[in-house]
């Protein structure tokens, strides 16, 4: 089975007719879980409420897996929708604009 993004690019993942080195039993976890999927795509949405504090946390995370080149397709673009969508939150908050901008910047990383 082949699934497709809003734009009509597949989207790469296992196929669930040729689960490409699943055991029987993670391709029988994975068909269910498509079947879930698709059926809550037809209730009400997934609601989240974050502290501004846990938003740019999470904003931090996302920004480490764009950096990861096998970050690709919805996947990209859900993390990318997150963090501007936190952006807009913070539109009067300059420092943590700043900081979250600073933060697509890999030369700027901190080590630990």
């Amino acid at each position: 089975m082949t699934l497709y993004d809003a734009n009509g690019a597949i989207i790469q993942q296992p196929d669930l007719h040729d689960p490409q080195g699943l055991s029987p039993v993670d391709a029988e976890l994975l068909g269910r879980m498509v079947t879930e999927m698709r059926a809550l795509d037809a209730a009400e949405p997934f609601l989240v409420a974050l502290s501004p504090l846990i938003a740019v946390q999470l904003c931090g995370l996302l920004q480490l897996a764009l950096r990861h080149e096998g970050t690709a397709g919805d996947i990209r673009r859900a993390a990318c929708d997150f963090l501007e969508t936190v952006r807009e939150y913070f539109a009067d908050a300059p420092a943590t604009l700043e900081i979250l901008r600073r933060g697509d910047d890999p030369g700027l990383e901190i080590s630990t």
